[in-house]
């Protein structure tokens, strides 16, 4: 995403003349929008995500009376999950309309990474959640308890329903970061759910006291689990490595087989989103193409090459003359 100077209007203004009696023009660009609205993957879930944000808090609110009726801690961290659900699927919702809003002044890529933030916010919160039901499972174990095995099955398979419910609603969006961290949130609750369900089914079958504590200490190893994949892909956004699917051996390549390139140095891919990838290089070439013209379709043909091989669509390519002694 670059300036589009061609939609706004162009006043030149005249500048004194300096030491070297040159004078210039330049473009007046009031409120100019230096990128257009992206998000254009996660726009579709928009509405989605608003039905799953109100029907998982009418859940919560079920499930912590059970928990508090039956005296059951493992429903209460099921409904624990089911709030950083909550919040997780409204930073998704925020970062989803900031990716819609343009970008304007300083704000040359729009607020693309707004999905990044957001992945890297629900990821750590299911990492945290997990460690805490974790630390949890540990204690009941320590300091073991009996609980209602009939209620907590019960609820736990209305609370399959739900999580299931959820997770058709949000779906597996693999294309945008922050839906996939908050798809895996909603993993986690589902497998939480039957995890419920198997420790009220054996509380009720054997009375044994360290149900509990090892059915919460199983979920929080899942949850953490699950907050491994979109950590390491947002950390690799933040940290402007190559995207996974762009192999850059092949991206030099071809590059390199193109007429008159002789070497390419300094060349760097990163995402800028899950949406967005871009590139830049410094391409050496004949020295004579700067003499006849042709540089500019060398310049073009490379764009076009990595545009159509590699979806890699902001280039910017530095054209250097091969040095001959």
């Amino acid at each position: 995403m670059g300036r589009d100077l061609d939609s706004v209007g162009k006043a030149p203004v005249e500048h004194e003349e300096g030491d070297l009696g040159l004078s210039c023009s330049m473009a007046c660009l009031p409120g100019l929008r230096t990128s257009k609205p992206g998000g254009v993957a996660a726009r579709r879930h928009l509405e989605r995500l608003v039905a799953a944000f109100f029907l998982g808090g009418v859940f919560v609110a079920v499930e912590l009376l059970a928990a508090l009726l039956l005296h059951a801690s493992v429903l209460a961290a099921d409904a624990g999950h089911f709030v950083a659900d909550l919040a997780s699927i409204a930073i998704a919702l925020g970062a989803v309309w900031l990716q819609q809003r343009s970008g304007f002044g300083g704000w040359t890529f729009g607020f693309e990474r707004a999905e990044v933030i957001s992945g890297v916010l629900n990821g750590s919160v299911l990492a945290v959640v997990g460690l805490g039901a974790v630390g949890d499972g540990v204690l009941q174990l320590l300091h073991p308890h009996r609980f209602d095995g009939g209620g907590v099955a019960a609820i736990g398979l209305g609370s399959l329903f739900i999580n299931a419910l959820l997770l058709a609603l949000v779906g597996r969006p693999r294309e945008n970061l922050s839906l996939a961290a908050l798809s895996s949130h909603l993993k986690g609750d589902l497998l939480g759910s039957l995890v419920a369900i198997n420790a009220g089914l054996l509380m009720a079958a054997t009375g044994g006291s360290w149900i509990g504590g090892t059915a919460t200490l199983l979920e929080g190893v899942v949850l953490f689990g699950l907050a491994k994949r979109p950590l390491v892909a947002t950390l690799r956004v933040l940290m402007e490595a190559a995207p996974a699917s762009v192999d850059l051996d092949a991206v030099a390549l071809h590059i390199l087989t193109a007429e008159h390139v002789k070497g390419v140095h300094d060349l760097h891919v990163w995402s800028v989103s899950s949406e967005l990838s871009a590139a830049s290089a410094h391409v050496v070439i004949d020295e004579e193409c700067f003499r006849d013209g042709h540089a500019p379709e060398i310049l073009s043909l490379l764009q076009n090459c990595l545009a159509e091989h590699f979806s890699l669509h902001h280039v910017s390519l530095q054209l250097e003359p091969a040095i001959t002694d």
